[in-house]
């Protein structure tokens, strides 16, 4: 693919695009039109995976539309359900993937209900996603239900039931007499809400800021380069790799041998620091420490 920022956008909107077009589909076949819009605008103002899974450009993007795809063919009961699904793992699970996990760390990273977060509020409409009659659409929704949870990687999996739990929902609300149209408020609020939060997402520009310049500060004064492990990785893109990143402890700062510099969030005065540079946000600092 061209090295091209705006290239890596519309093929991000795209993927969302379709999925977003599946799951209407999906909620279309089982109710109504109007249920299957309004489901949509909660969907993504009560499931956070919609905005920030679709943010990232990695290779399971392009699976996540066939995996729906699959799903909803499966659910109308369409004998080639499986096609979308083997297309599907071209982008998400592939040999090489499989036996390097296999002997390395379980399959898949397995973390169970690690992708529960990323559904916000959505994890409540899964309950109501039982409330369908069509025993087909509940048997192998069960059996999405237990894949979903095994692992982050495979939270998808949950979004249709999800989306069918919250077509449930409006259902049954407006079968008791209330007026769904007062969903659309509160929805368009979460929605701005998880947009900012999304803009706000770590790396910001500020934050880069700082990377490039603990980077500077080090070469400049010959100080080795220390971070805490959740600013490796960003170090590592600018061509400075400390090894501490992708997990694991920190650095015991007040333990490390001076002079060194480093790029943390915690306060190290007490290891007769001062501070250099540093950037406040509401969740988090960075801060530049030159230690000697």
């Amino acid at each position: 693919m061209p090295f091209n920022l705006l290239v890596f956008k519309i093929i991000m909107f795209l993927c969302l695009f379709v999925s977003v077009l599946v799951l209407w589909k999906l909620v279309n076949a089982l109710f109504d039109e109007r249920t299957a819009w309004l489901s949509i605008l909660v969907l993504f103002a009560s499931t956070p995976f919609m905005l920030f899974e679709f943010g990232k450009f990695e290779n399971e993007i392009f699976a996540f539309p066939l995996i729906l795809f699959g799903i909803y063919l499966l659910f109308i009961k369409k004998w080639y359900f499986f096609v979308p699904f083997v297309a599907s793992l071209v982008f998400w699970l592939w040999p090489g993937y499989i036996l390097l996990n296999f002997f390395s760390s379980p399959v898949l990273e397995l973390q169970f209900f690690s992708g529960v977060q990323t559904l916000f509020f959505g994890f409540v409409f899964l309950i109501l996603f039982f409330l369908v009659k069509d025993r087909w659409v509940l048997f192998f929704g069960g059996c999405f239900l237990g894949v979903g949870l095994l692992s982050s990687h495979l939270t998808i999996f949950l979004i249709p039931l999800i989306v069918i739990g919250i077509g449930n929902c409006i259902r049954l609300l407006s079968s008791k007499g209330y007026d769904t149209k007062n969903l659309i408020l509160p929805c368009v609020i979460l929605i701005l809400c998880f947009n900012i939060a999304f803009f706000l997402a770590v790396p910001t520009n500020n934050e880069w800021v700082l990377v490039d310049k603990s980077i500077t500060l080090s070469k400049d004064t010959n100080f080795p380069l220390y971070n805490d492990w959740s600013f490796g990785h960003w170090l590592r893109f600018q061509g400075q790799d400390t090894n501490f990143r992708s997990g694991g402890n920190d650095p015991n700062y007040f333990e490390l041998e001076k002079p060194f510099i480093a790029l943390t969030d915690k306060n190290l005065y007490g290891a007769g620091c001062n501070h250099t540079e540093n950037f406040d946000l509401l969740t988090r600092s960075v801060i530049i420490w030159r230690c000697e």
